[in-house]
């Protein structure tokens, strides 16, 4: 009768929270649902996979835990959009295309995992025997769509393609990087071109450059009598706003740019700084 009652005691331990609390250690796996699964998703399965591994790598003994995060694509849901289930002994995570599985992954990590990416170089990686999820439902979609950030590339780390940036912005689930030709690093993190070449901020230093100011000073501000010659004035370069064939010029640069970047949605016309 001990053995019994002992028995009943261990598998309520067990199952006790199985219609609610989800325990997360060193047994916990990752599943993909999805069939033919995109860049981004692969990049949310992986992370999820490796920071379990290390925030449970120092507590390798086996429990009755056994929960499953499961990665599901919901055609239903905006390309930003995702949602997140937790209960029955597992985790599911389902969002829309390409950045709402990857999403909701980074954003569990972040408030339920407690792990927490500072820069793009500094995190937190908590080291714990379990994690107890409480039952929750999430639903999230950014109310601004584009929450672009400008992350310069750091080659002094050896990243000369700013993945770690790319990474960190996507973690922190901002929505785009500074334009950028790295296609492949797009489509691993999910983010899309949403700014054209030549510059996401300031783009008149990159549409209408001041080299040109040589054969074409009438594009630059008349102050004091005489052109003002951009080589002096560096970011805070003066445009002859007035010049109708400037307009004529930055539309056609702008276009030409647009070709280069066609999934791009937006374009800088902006000045530089101190104007």
């Amino acid at each position: 009768m001990k053995k019994f009652l002992l028995f009943n005691l261990l598998a309520l331990i067990c199952l006790g929270n199985a219609a609610g609390d989800v325990i997360l250690d060193s047994t916990a796996k990752v599943t993909m649902e999805i069939k033919n699964p995109i860049e981004a998703e692969k990049t949310a399965c992986k992370e999820l996979e490796t920071y379990i591994q290390r925030i449970f790598s120092a507590y390798k003994e086996k429990s009755c835990a056994n929960a499953r995060i499961v990665l599901q694509y919901d055609v239903q849901l905006g390309a930003q959009e995702f949602k997140i289930k937790c209960g029955s002994g597992k985790i599911i995570i389902s969002g829309g295309r390409p950045q709402g599985v990857i999403y909701g992954a980074y954003w569990f990590l972040d408030r339920k995992m407690g792990v927490h990416l500072y820069d793009a170089h500094s995190e937190y990686c908590p080291s714990k025997e379990k994690i107890t999820v409480k039952a929750f439902e999430k639903y999230g979609k950014p109310a601004i769509e584009s929450r672009m950030y400008l992350f310069t590339n750091d080659k002094q780390s050896g990243d000369p393609k700013d993945e770690a940036g790319i990474r960190w912005g996507t973690f922190n689930l901002l929505s785009g990087n500074r334009p950028t030709a790295e296609k492949d690093l797009n489509r691993k993190y999910g983010e899309r071109a949403e700014w054209s070449l030549p510059l996401g901020a300031h783009g008149m230093l990159g549409l209408i450059p001041g080299k040109m100011y040589k054969h074409r000073p009438e594009f630059f501000a008349f102050q004091n009598g005489r052109r003002i010659d951009p080589v002096l004035r560096d970011v805070t370069v003066d445009y002859c706003l007035t010049n109708e064939a400037l307009i004529a010029e930055t539309v056609k640069r702008c276009r030409h740019f647009l070709k280069m970047t066609p999934s791009a949605k937006y374009i800088s016309l902006s000045e530089g700084d101190g104007n």
